[in-house]
């Protein structure tokens, strides 16, 4: 009795423990592909909130996959979409400093009780202000001459509905926003034609994400000197800019303007990562130009395939080959090769880490040892 019942909780752990494995095993396989930000976010709620949405969004993917061109498309949409998301969060801090500023500057004056604000001046609506402030800000940015105003008019009532103008003075100058939002408008301009231009400089027209020439050369541009010298260029200008928005900050005292800003800032470091330091693959992919690949969805990065692909050549190397063949669109008879060219590659690369990192353990050592002998050196001279 005892044993029938020891059986009986045996296999329902084990039966437990193979489920949790099948679980985890799952789970890992989806997160092999990370789709890009937000769409990892996105991708998931629709899923779960549509039924079927899933398996529609993997054949509007594999369609697109299968188009001739799409890794044109891939690129403009998806390797550049962090560029995208830099500008776009260089813009809203910006736009948030100016806000906050102008709330600043109104807030002093009338705590002065200068002529700005004499007794009984009315504030404008809420809902007012903003509309007024989006549209003052933007005209700022741009440098919109006809439509700039002082951004502090859209906070009164009696000047939100029609701000006046700024002077002619002011109006003929480009104020400092402008030259930054100007400045950082230029910059990604020219990064994003760089990858374009470079895009075509290496691959096809026509070329297509599963290409594995377009995969290759997805890295192989990010090691130009255009590419490097352009995101160079694009970190000095960011660190220039956080130096001025401090030290202006500290100028003015205006630190709360700061609470405001300081999201965006983040969102703007975040994605500037992959545009100045893209992710180095572990294998060297440039055998792959005549290689087709098997990817699994039309909105996952360059970098995060290379992990994945990596991932499995790695087990591949220990005897587990079947992640290898599904990522390939012909495995049979190429996968080995594929596989001997990135190990082979990959192991010269280690090699050359390996003996200069013990040259580099070695040289104290020697340095030490020579300084030993020209001490110990008897003194020839005759007395």
């Amino acid at each position: 009795m005892t044993q029938g019942k020891v059986k009986d909780a045996k296999g329902q752990s084990e039966a437990s423990v193979e489920e949790g494995c099948q679980k985890l095993k799952k789970t890992v396989d989806d997160l092999e592909d990370q789709l890009l930000p937000p769409l990892d976010i996105i991708v998931p709620l629709v899923k779960n909130a549509i039924p079927g949405a899933g398996k529609i969004v993997m054949t509007l993917s594999n369609k697109v996959l299968n188009m001739p061109m799409s890794g044109l498309l891939h690129t403009f949409l998806i390797d550049l979409f962090p560029l995208y998301l830099f500008y776009y969060s260089s813009y809203s801090v910006l736009s948030a400093m100016a806000k906050g500023m102008a709330v600043t500057d109104v807030k002093k004056k009338c705590d002065a009780g200068e002529d700005y604000c004499p007794a009984g001046t009315k504030y404008a609506a809420e809902f007012k202000s903003s509309l007024c402030l989006k549209a003052a800000i933007e005209a700022e940015l741009w440098n919109n001459n006809a439509d700039r105003t002082d951004p502090v008019n859209c906070l009164l009532a009696d000047k939100v509905d029609n701000p006046p103008p700024l002077p002619e003075a002011e109006a003929n100058s480009t104020s400092v926003m402008a030259v930054f939002n100007m400045g950082a408008f230029a910059v990604c301009l020219m990064v994003w034609l760089a990858v374009l231009g470079l895009f075509f400089y290496y691959n096809n027209f026509a070329a297509k994400v599963r290409d594995g020439r377009y995969f290759k050369n997805s890295f192989l541009m990010r090691r130009t000197r255009l590419y490097r010298y352009l995101c160079g260029f694009l970190g000095l200008c960011i660190g220039a800019s956080v130096a001025f928005i401090v030290a202006a900050l500290a100028m003015t005292g205006e630190w709360e303007v700061l609470r405001d800003v300081f999201p965006a800032m983040v969102a703007a470091a975040i994605t500037v990562k992959p545009i100045l330091k893209p992710k180095k693959p572990k294998f060297d992919y440039s055998e792959l130009h005549d290689v087709g690949l098997q990817r699994g969805s039309f909105f996952t990065t360059n970098a995060s395939f290379a992990s994945s692909f990596g991932d499995a050549l790695m087990q591949a190397r220990r005897g587990y080959h079947d992640k290898l063949k599904e990522m390939l669109e012909n495995p049979d008879g190429c996968w080995e090769e594929i596989l001997a060219k990135c190990a082979e590659q990959h192991e010269s690369d280690s090699k050359v880490l390996v003996v200069g990192s013990q040259l580099a353990h070695k040289v104290p050592k020697i340095m030490g040892a020579l300084d030993s002998l020209e001490t110990k050196q008897p003194d020839t001279g005759k007395k």
